[in-house]
């Protein structure tokens, strides 16, 4: 029997204050535990850093500040102010000799910002100034460099095409004189080599002749130009003749009054 009744103790009674109080959940106010606890715990960091976030940076409050305190004017509380007072200063007026010249208003503060030396950002911008002033220099020499070599090639090709027109001008000369020479004078040989053609001194040109004779290196050092004056100057004198007229004139009268000139100009 006595085994029994201490059972019986050990077995919790379901009916008894303990248990019930062990079962029903503590409702007391603002008091809340589980998962709704750690939620509430999560959204009031949350808002807090939020906060903390909205809040403005040190150097704008300060900026702000500042210019709240520029903007309101001085009072007599101010030393300085009471003593322009004195002197006779009032609100409104410019400080200067005459009262009507000068400043009004403080002059204003421009606030450093970094840890620049005085004058460092005058000097940057001295700095870039003249890298500007040396690019610009740079791209004006360049371009008149391009101009510069725009212009020489145009001198060549206009200078390639004149020496075109001066040798088929001094070939047309060669063989008229060449033509004129042995019909009407009756000549063998030219009277200058270069009168003729390279078609003559090749014709009579001999085997052994593999140098060139001292008279004709004299006629190389002669230039196209030079060959095409002395020529028509011939043609003109000797037969009255014109190459860009291409006609033979009766006289040398006729040839002054109906010719244009004794140069390829003269006749465009």
């Amino acid at each position: 029997m006595s085994n029994v009744n201490t059972e019986a103790d050990d077995v919790d009674d379901y009916m008894s204050d303990d248990f019930l109080k062990q079962c029903i959940p503590d409702v007391r106010p603002g008091l809340i535990t589980g998962p709704a606890a750690r939620r509430i715990t999560v959204e009031t960091k949350q808002k807090e850093s939020d906060a903390r976030s909205r809040r403005k940076p040190l150097k704008q409050l300060e900026d702000e500040t500042r210019q709240e305190g520029l903007k309101t004017s001085l009072t007599s509380q101010n030393k300085g102010f009471t003593l322009l007072q004195k002197m006779g200063y009032k609100p409104g007026m410019t400080i200067g000799k005459t009262g009507r010249e000068g400043r009004s208003e403080p002059i204003p503060i421009k606030v450093k910002i970094g840890r620049d030396g005085l004058g460092r950002d005058t000097d940057l911008k001295l700095r870039q100034d003249r890298k500007q002033a040396a690019s610009k220099s740079r791209q004006i020499q360049r371009a008149n460099k391009e101009h510069e070599l725009r212009n020489n090639f145009q001198q060549r090709i206009s200078g390639n095409r004149a020496e075109k027109e001066i040798k088929k001008d001094l070939y047309m000369s060669q063989r008229v004189c060449e033509q004129l020479d042995t019909d009407k004078s009756s000549l063998q040989e030219p009277i200058e080599k270069f009168y003729w053609t390279k078609l003559y001194q090749d014709r009579f040109k001999t085997e052994d002749e593999e140098e060139l004779s001292e008279e004709e290196e004299t006629d190389d050092e002669i230039s196209e130009e030079e060959k095409l004056q002395l020529l028509t100057r011939y043609l003109r004198e000797t037969y009255y003749y014109c190459v860009w007229c291409g006609t033979s004139y009766d006289d040398e009268k006729d040839l002054s009054e109906n010719c244009p000139g004794n140069t390829s100009e003269d006749h465009s």
